[in-house]
């Protein structure tokens, strides 16, 4: 007794496998590839007391395919420019009253830069060449 379309159906099953499985584990890896972008970005947010955003788009992802399984990640690990993290502002220190003849101790009359909720004394802002913006700081 034979049954009807089990050839179809047996050449069916063998096509899924070819393409739909290594399919499935390309998106799996991709997946778990993208997660933990996310989580080990929240973790060094956490720890560098940085925003999360600022850190995640320091990682790329290279996406795995179905000729090629592997997800890569790209870190850039490079300093991260203080002008990033924040809104900068001078605050100006209220001007003490000294002893006739001494001189403030601080230059710019004990003015600090705030970047975000950062205090950076001696810094100061400056327009680059190429038109970015950078905090600098005197040594």
């Amino acid at each position: 007794m034979a049954i009807k379309g089990l050839e179809q159906a047996v050449e069916n099953l063998s096509r899924i496998s070819k393409t739909a499985v290594p399919g499935a584990a390309a998106m799996a890896i991709n997946r778990v590839a993208s997660s933990a972008i996310s989580q080990s970005a929240s973790q060094v947010a956490r720890e560098t007391k940085v925003r999360r955003k600022l850190v995640k788009e320091r990682a790329r992802l290279k996406r795995a395919t179905v000729k090629n399984p592997q997800a890569r990640i790209r870190v850039n690990r490079g300093d991260l420019p203080v002008i990033k993290l924040g809104n900068a502002r001078v605050v100006l220190s209220r001007r003490r009253r000294r002893k006739k003849g001494q001189r403030s101790s601080l230059k710019g009359g004990g003015s600090v830069l705030v970047v975000g909720n950062r205090r950076i004394p001696g810094a100061f802002i400056q327009q680059l060449k190429n038109g970015r913006w950078h905090v600098m700081q005197r040594v």
